[in-house]
C-alpha cells in the first residue's frame, strides 16, 4: 500500500476513536440509593426480604436511560451522603430536616408531604394554627421536630406524647386515649390502608395541614456532578408534569 494511503488509513481510524465516546460513557453512570433499613413506609420498606418503596420507585422514574440504579438498605443511610469522591448515593429528603452545615447536593422538588392533625371522628380537630393545640394532648414520633407547635410544648400550653411509630399513634387516636396526631400523610395513608385494625373512616383529617415541606433527591457533593444533576432534574419536572410521580405515588396510598 502506498504510504500517503497507509497516512490517510491512520488519520480515519484516529478520527474514528477520538469520536466514540469511552467504554465508561457509554456504561452510565451509577447511583445508590442509601435506603433506611428500619423503614420509613411506604417510601423505603423490606419487603420479603427485598429492598422496595417509592421512592426508590420513583428515582427509577426519573432516572435518564444512561444511568443505573442500585438499592442498598443501610441503618444510618444519610452518612453515605458526605462523601465528596466514589459512587454517588442519594436519598429522598427534605432540605428542611438536614443539617444547614452541609453541602448536598440537591434536585429540584419531588412531591410535596404535609404533616396533618389526625383525631378521633367522634371528637374531630381542625387545625387553625398553633392555638389550635392549647389544652390539648398531641401525639408525637419521638424525636421528630415540629416547629409550629414547639412554643406549645415548650410552655406547657399543650401536652406531646411521645411514641415509636405511627401505628401505636393511630391506635391512640382511635381509642381517644390522645385529642390528636401529627402525621405525615402519605405515611398515615399507607398504615391505614395496610392493617386490619385501621379504615379510613375511623379518623378525622384536618383540612389545613401544620406544615408542608417539598421532598427532594439529595446527593453527595462530588465535583463534576453538578451538570448531571440538571438532567435528573429535567426528568423529575417532566414527571411531575405528565403524572408519573402521582401515579407511582397512588399504588401507596
Amino acid at each position: 500500500m502506498h504510504r500517503y494511503a497507509v497516512k490517510i488509513q491512520n488519520l480515519i481510524v484516529v478520527l474514528f476513536l477520538l469520536t466514540v465516546p469511552p467504554a465508561s460513557a457509554c456504561a452510565g453512570e451509577a447511583i445508590v440509593f442509601a435506603l433506611f433499613a428500619r423503614g420509613w413506609e411506604p417510601f423505603e420498606m423490606i419487603e420479603d426480604g427485598v429492598p422496595a418503596g417509592a421512592a426508590p420507585d420513583i428515582l427509577a422514574a426519573i432516572l435518564p436511560q444512561d444511568f443505573t440504579m442500585e438499592i442498598k438498605p443501610d441503618p444510618a443511610p444519610r452518612k453515605a451522603l458526605y462523601a465528596t469522591e466514589g459512587v454517588m448515593h442519594t436519598r429522598l429528603e427534605a432540605a428542611e430536616w438536614l443539617s444547614p452545615d452541609n453541602d448536598f447536593l440537591l434536585s429540584v422538588p419531588v412531591l410535596p408531604i404535609r404533616t396533618v392533625l389526625y383525631s378521633p371522628v367522634e371528637a374531630p380537630v381542625e387545625y387553625d394554627g398553633p392555638e389550635t393545640a392549647a389544652g390539648k394532648t398531641i401525639g408525637c414520633i419521638k424525636g421528630y421536630k415540629y416547629p409550629a407547635l414547639e412554643p406549645l410544648f415548650a410552655t406547657g400550653k399543650a401536652t406531646r406524647y411521645d411514641v415509636n411509630s405511627v401505628h401505636i399513634l393511630l391506635r391512640m387516636v382511635k381509642n381517644r386515649r390522645i385529642d390528636a396526631a401529627m402525621l405525615d400523610d402519605i405515611n398515615a395513608k399507607w398504615t391505614i390502608r395496610s392493617t386490619e385494625e385501621f379504615e379510613h373512616h375511623d379518623f378525622h383529617v384536618a383540612a389545613q395541614p401544620v406544615s408542608k415541606v417539598d421532598l427532594r433527591f439529595v446527593f453527595n457533593n462530588i465535583p463534576g456532578w453538578e451538570e448531571k444533576i440538571e438532567r435528573i432534574n429535567k426528568r423529575i419536572e417532566a414527571c411531575r408534569k405528565d403524572g408519573t410521580i402521582r401515579a407511582i405515588l397512588s399504588n401507596y396510598e
